[in-house]
């Protein structure tokens, strides 16, 4: 997957349309799409993904209300994924794009109220220092 809309669109459609099986699509997208070996940007569109699922879990689609509550479980690893690989970005300018973008991500969710304000502070708290 790329950081392209039109890929990212046809992929949450994809989701959203197999909502009975939001359990293990989620399982799928934590476990096997985020890992620290994969691009900064794939990691990116993956991140929207999740995002595009999270905002449009509210559909009238049986059981898509369950994507939240399923990335809930996983989105503390996934956040220490992208967190390992911002730190590994050697590129003070890219790794300042990686953290602004993942950032601007969970200020949508604040915004949205997908989650609780702590549970969001938590999942950006890795974001705020560089070691």
């Amino acid at each position: 997957m790329n950081v392209n809309r039109a890929s990212i669109a046809k992929s949450m459609a994809f989701i959203i349309e197999h909502a009975e099986a939001a359990d293990k699509i989620s399982q799928i997208i934590a476990q096997f799409q985020f890992n620290a070996d994969t691009d900064p940007q794939a990691l990116l569109a993956r991140l929207y993904l999740v995002s595009d699922t999270l905002h449009n879990c509210s559909a009238q689609v049986s059981n898509a209300w369950r994507y939240r509550q399923c990335f809930e479980k996983s989105l503390p690893d996934m956040f220490k994924v992208l967190e390992i690989s911002y730190k590994a970005i050697t590129s003070r300018l890219k790794a300042e794009h990686f953290r602004v973008k993942v950032l601007t991500v969970l200020a949508l969710w604040e915004y949205w109220l997908v989650f609780p304000t702590q549970y969001i502070h938590s999942l950006a708290s890795g974001f705020y220092t560089k070691s």
